[in-house]
């Protein structure tokens, strides 16, 4: 309906706005020139007129004339006008029309008439033009007889306009009736392709325009179909070459924002999946980083920049940047980032602690020392050495798909003996079991673990820990409650989980402290 109304708006706005401006133009300007005509007529027959004759003559021509004539002297007295009749009438040498005909020989003005109470078109003629004068001529109609024509044309236009509005309406109707259920049909199945659902079945199988449009989103869904399967293939197979690079990968989109990140980068970068993307345009941004960022865009080639420490790494390593320049698909100028550790932290400390923790179990084991669990120094040395040996970057031959409560079990197993030496137990409340996870070389396993550790080391003789899973899209959170602490730190998570897309943390709540830890689901 809008479209015909639009059409219907096309046709007669212009013509109404024709009507009301150059239409009324015209008229009054072939009106204006016909009176020019009658009073050159009148003014040439009066130039012939010797002043004894005079007075008949004008007589004659008021009588004869179907419009307001006046005839004026020089000095501006009337000498007769067919409304007020002879001698009547003010002065007229003021009137503009007088004016400028006594100036330049004929004088036009459109105003409002005193004498009549109208406004009204006049046109003002001396006479003779050549020589002495020895009066004017003017000529007046109403300006309303002028636009009575125009009246009558836009009474017609209106019954027209509103003619087209009504078959409009109607035609409107049909073309719901004919045409847009089929055009519904097409548009839902093009939302459907739209959300990923290629089997949505279109039923239009007209011959007309719209049963092509129908058969020709047939064939477009066939294709993508195919195209979708194939450009999955090929991402799975990037995406694993790119987290087995042996150093941190970040490419850029043309508008600045991250596209790609693996495993490694997540993990030297110490990113976070709800806040990496913004960080790492941040890092773009970043006064230090921008003109090295330039100059690789404008040389064409790669810049390293050594020793980079990011704004939200207040403590650790620092970080061996190298930008590159690339290309994008549509040839727009894109960035990539390669990260590598500038060196290897000092973990003299740790070291030398695990390393006479090593001597003291396998001391143990040989029995020159008494007294000492095996078992319980055993898992601690583990634990210490796992939190000191770097981590690899994630093969793609070592990632599995593991059920939630599986991976919950496994963790927990490693945990046997501690639990039963501090008489603690550990609950599983998952609201989704079932749903499967991302392990990677045991990392998930590791993380929920250590994260258990920690409530451990909280946890008093006799209590329960309560393990809470709750399930999103894209992400599975554990979270556990430590009442009555009021700091809890939990060493050795990050690096294990950021690589996965996974995050740790802790909140205060309440009398204690809630551990979290988030993995990505598979």
């Amino acid at each position: 309906m809008v479209s015909y109304l639009v059409v219907v708006g096309l046709v007669f706005v212009p013509t109404i706005l024709y009507l009301r401006t150059l239409f009324q133009d015209d008229l009054r300007t072939a009106v204006t020139r016909e009176l020019q005509q009658e009073a050159t007529t009148i003014a040439a027959r009066l130039e012939r007129v010797r002043p004894e004759d005079l007075e008949p003559v004008v007589r004659l021509i008021l009588e004869a004339m179907p419009s307001r004539v006046t005839i004026i002297d020089p000095s501006g007295e009337v000498i007769g006008d067919s409304v007020l009749g002879k001698g009547q009438g003010d002065d007229h040498s003021n009137r503009p029309e007088v004016i400028e005909a006594l100036e330049k020989g004929t004088g036009t003005s459109i105003r409002f008439s005193a004498t009549t109470r109208d406004e009204r078109i006049y046109v003002a003629r001396r006479f003779p033009q050549v020589g002495p004068v020895k009066g004017v001529v003017r000529l007046s109609v109403p300006t309303a007889e002028v636009l009575g024509a125009f009246d009558r044309g836009y009474q017609f236009i209106n019954r027209a306009g509103a003619v087209g509005l009504s078959a409009a309406v109607l035609l409107s109707l049909v073309a719901a009736l004919v045409v847009s259920r089929p055009l519904r049909r097409i548009a839902d199945s093009a939302r459907a392709f739209a959300a990923g659902d290629f089997g949505f079945p279109i039923e239009v199988d007209s011959n007309d325009e719209l049963g092509e449009a129908a058969q020709a989103l047939r064939e477009l869904a066939a294709r993508l179909r195919g195209t979708l399967i194939t450009s999955g293939a090929d991402r799975a197979t990037l995406a694993a070459l790119l987290d087995d690079l042996p150093c941190g990968l970040v490419l850029y989109d043309s508008r600045g924002m991250p596209s790609t990140i693996n495993g490694l980068a997540r993990s030297l970068c110490e990113l976070s999946p709800h806040d990496e993307h913004e960080k790492l345009r941040g890092l773009v941004l970043d006064p230090a980083v921008r003109p090295v960022v330039e100059r690789a865009h404008a040389e064409r080639r790669s810049q390293e920049q050594l020793g980079y420490r990011p704004p939200w790494m207040k403590s650790g390593h620092e970080l061996n940047l190298c930008w590159l320049s690339l290309f994008g698909e549509d040839g727009a100028p894109q960035t990539g980032l390669i990260v590598t550790s500038a060196h290897l932290e000092k973990k003299g400390g740790a070291l030398t602690k695990t390393l006479e923790r090593c001597i003291r179990v396998m001391r143990s084991a040989a029995g020159e020392i008494e007294d000492v669990d095996l078992g319980a120094e055993l898992e601690r040395t583990a634990s210490e050495a796992e939190k000191v040996i770097e981590i690899d970057p994630v093969r793609a031959e070592q990632v599995e798909a593991l059920e939630t409560i599986e991976l919950c079990r496994r963790a927990t197993d490693e945990l046997k003996a501690q639990l039963v030496r501090a008489n603690v137990a550990v609950e599983f409340v998952v609201a989704h079991p079932e749903i499967h996870l991302v392990e990677a070389d045991g990392r998930s396993r590791r993380a929920l673990r250590r994260l258990l550790e920690v409530a451990l080391a909280e946890s008093s003789p006799g209590t329960t820990i309560r393990l809470h899973g709750e399930s999103s899209p894209k992400q599975v959170t554990f979270s556990l409650h430590c009442a009555g602490a009021k700091k809890l730190k939990v060493p050795g998570i990050a690096p294990l989980v950021h690589g996965l897309g996974g995050d740790v943390g802790t909140k205060s709540e309440g009398d204690g402290v809630e551990l979290w830890l988030k993995l990505p689901r598979a």
